[in-house]
């Protein structure tokens, strides 16, 4: 019997009936190729289970697929992206104002639940009469789609994988590609691009897959054990952070492993990282989730390690001479009046943590730089101990800088203090 054609396919189609072999084991064979890539050797030629199942074979199998997608084999669709502004035609051809790109209602129906439904729509109506049954278009709106990315997006569909692509994919095109993969509920592609957005133009992102409750049991809400746990911190980094902390924030995106990732990347960078232009220009809206954030971190535990971070920021600002240094200077004092005002009041559990002893025990024979960082980060506690100092409510401070200051520092030192 004959081959009917598809559920999701019209007489537009073009679809060939095909005449099976009296031989069923051959008809099974072929079919099994076509699907599978099987392959067989003389032995397997007259069984089908006994074939071998090779990953070479699945990659001739997507380059099969592609070729028939680039070559436009038998192609019965054509999808279209409306030109916008000055992009480059690239792999696909312009026609009234549109991208133009020809592919396979079949396979975008098995891919892609939006094009099952649209497709089906299309094939109803060519059935209905109420269209004619050339060859169909099918509009997708811009944005989200590019004509980049929707390249990128096909090459996905036939293939399953980004990996064959000969197309340099920046940030902006992943940021188009997902959200290309949202519009299409295409979730295999989504995963992908996910962890492209994390590990390549991130480099690992802070435990994303771990819940918020487990992520803070691993680190025991220890700022200095978060940046030891976390990714990376390059300039590549840095520059993007900013970016993708604004993309996954947006109502278009509702990634919630993504997003919580980026936000304890922010958290980690927290100090000279903080001093370029990307977060000095964050939206308001953003900064103040990101200010959020940091208050969950702002504690005694946490008081020194984040004072010297905002102390090294500030004066990594001082030899920038850029129009968006005041920004970053801003968001940088605000995290230090949070801890100020920790330091007001719990001054007891300040100077009672670990960082704190760790410091006044510190092995003061060494290096030459090591003494100047420590004269450095000591001179620092002091600047946070006269501005609170200042406040008229801060007697309970003055009574822990005299406790510790001539408990455990040399004389000399415990005068600096009073200077």
């Amino acid at each position: 019997m004959a081959l009917a054609p598809s559920v999701f396919l019209g007489p537009a189609s073009q679809m060939v009936h095909l005449k099976p072999p009296l031989n069923r084991k051959k008809l099974v064979q072929i079919l099994q190729f076509i699907y599978y890539a099987f392959r067989y050797g003389q032995d397997g030629a007259n069984d089908p289970h006994s074939h071998s199942y090779s990953f070479s074979g699945l990659n001739t199998l997507q380059f099969d697929l592609r070729f028939a997608w680039k070559a436009r084999l038998n192609s019965d669709i054509r999808l279209q992206v409306p030109l916008v502004g000055h992009e480059t035609p690239g792999e696909c051809e312009i026609h009234n104002g549109m991208h133009v790109f020809w592919s396979h209602r079949f396979i975008l129906a098995s891919r892609s639940p939006y094009f099952l439904a649209e497709l089906r729509q299309l094939a109803e109506a060519e059935r209905d009469g109420m269209i004619s049954n050339d060859l169909q278009s099918l509009t997708l709106p811009s944005p989200p789609f590019t004509a980049i990315s929707l390249s990128f997006i096909l090459d996905f569909i036939y293939t399953g994988t980004l990996n064959f692509s000969n197309k340099t994919c920046d940030l902006e095109q992943a940021f188009a590609i997902y959200r290309g993969a949202k519009f299409l509920m295409i979730d295999s592609l989504l995963d992908e691009i996910r962890t492209r957005i994390a590990e390549v133009f991130l480099h690992g992102l802070f435990n994303s897959a771990l819940p918020q409750e487990e992520y803070e049991s691993l680190i025991e809400c220890k700022w200095h054990r978060m940046v030891e746990l976390g990714g990376c911190a390059c300039e590549q980094c840095i520059a993007r952070l900013p970016l993708i902390l604004e993309f996954t924030l947006s109502g278009e995106v509702d990634d919630e492993m993504l997003r919580r990732g980026v936000r304890r990347a922010v958290v980690a960078m927290f100090g000279e990282r903080w001093c370029s232009r990307g977060f000095a220009e964050l939206p308001q809206y953003v900064s103040n989730i990101v200010l959020n954030d940091m208050k969950d971190y702002i504690a005694p535990d946490n008081f020194f390690p984040l004072l010297f971070a905002s102390e090294r920021g500030l004066r990594r600002l001082d030899n920038i001479r850029t129009i968006w240094r005041d920004a970053a200077r801003i968001l940088l004092i605000i995290v230090r009046d949070m801890l100020d005002a920790v330091l007001l009041a719990q001054p007891k559990l300040c100077f009672e943590c670990e960082e704190w002893i760790k410091i006044m025990h510190a092995d003061r024979v060494g290096e030459i730089g090591d003494i100047k960082v420590q004269g450095e980060e000591t001179r620092w506690i002091f600047d946070a101990i006269s501005r609170v100092f200042r406040k008229d409510e801060a007697q309970e401070l003055f009574n822990v800088r005299m406790l510790r200051s001539t408990e455990i520092l040399p004389i000399s030192e415990t005068a600096y203090l009073f200077q």
